[in-house]
Order: C-alpha cells, then structure tokens, then sequence
C-alpha cells in the first residue's frame, strides 16, 4: 500500500514540472523566435520612403536621375548612409511627377537616358543588351521581359518628392517585388 499512496504525488511532481519546463521554454522561446525571425518578417514590407528632391528640381519633360541613399540594412547589420538604388523623376505636368526605377528589368543594368541630336530626352536605353523604352517606361526593342518598373512618388505642398523605393525581382514578366 506504501507504493500506491507515493504513486499520486510523483505523478502531481511531473505534470508540475513538465508544467514548468513548458513555461520556460515559452518566456526564452518567443523571444528567440522573434529575434530570429525578424529579417524575414521586415522583408517585403512594400518599399522605403525617401526624400529625393523638389519638384523645382525638374524640367517637364526631362528625366533626372536622383540616387537613393539610405542605410543598409542585411539582417542585423546596419551600414549608414549607403547608395540603395537610383530613380528616373520626370516632371509630366505642372504638379505631376513620373519616378521610374533605373534598374533594368531584363538583367539589373543601369538604364540611361536617350536623346536626339539636339538633346531632348526620346526614351531610355539598357547598354547591356540594347533594351530600349519610351520615356513613359513602355517596353520597345530588346530582350527586357516587361516595362521599367514605375514607384510611386508623392508630391508635398512645399514641393518635396518623396519617392517609395522598391526592388523587383529581374528577368522575370510579372513585377514581383523583393525585399
């Protein structure tokens, strides 16, 4: 009978304890996983915001290349101040701005500008492998499997731009944004 009444109390001590253990682990887990996890949740989140210029900046119809500069971010390493990317701003209309991003949708070059003989701006060209657009970013000649890829910009009452810069995914026919 001695067995039977120590059976109970051992069997309450390892519900306890596996009660406990379980409890631990969730206080350290959580926390571990977040750590871990947060790279991939910040990926995708829909592109940054940057302050590029003014609107006074522009001329209608000419595309002026602003450079993005921002800090780097690769997981839990922080570089300040870096060069994320460049845009193509082009002033449209009176308060409308055209923000395309200068990385070729083919194999990631840079794409230039393209002007007649007296220097008006006639579209853009990849040097890489002769991919050319209009200066609306529509997809002409060359192996560039889809238009450039357009960002949207906002225009302040003070004539800010601010540009929202995103990544896509190259040599693909759909815009797939990455992080």
């Amino acid at each position: 009978m001695a067995g039977d009444d120590t059976e109970p109390g051992r069997r309450t001590f390892l519900a306890v304890a596996a009660a406990g253990g379980c409890v631990i682990a969730g206080a350290v887990g959580a926390p571990a996983l977040g750590f871990v996890g947060a790279p991939a949740m910040a990926a995708g989140s829909g592109g940054l915001r940057f302050v590029v210029g003014k609107l006074d900046d522009l001329d209608v119809g000419v595309p002026k290349k602003f450079a993005i500069v921002g800090d780097q971010v690769d997981a839990w390493t922080r570089a300040p101040r870096r060069k994320l990317g460049s845009v193509w701003l082009e002033r449209t209309a009176d308060r409308e701005v055209r923000a395309l991003n200068v990385t070729c949708p083919h194999l990631g070059c840079a794409i230039d500008v393209v002007a007649d003989g007296a220097g008006k701006p006639t579209g853009y060209n990849c040097p890489c492998h002769d991919s050319n657009f209009e200066l609306s970013g529509k997809r002409g000649e060359g192996p560039s499997p889809r238009d450039m890829d357009p960002l949207p910009v906002e225009i302040a009452a003070d004539g800010t731009l601010t540009v929202t810069f995103k990544r896509f995914r190259i040599g693909t026919e759909s815009r797939e944004e990455v992080g």
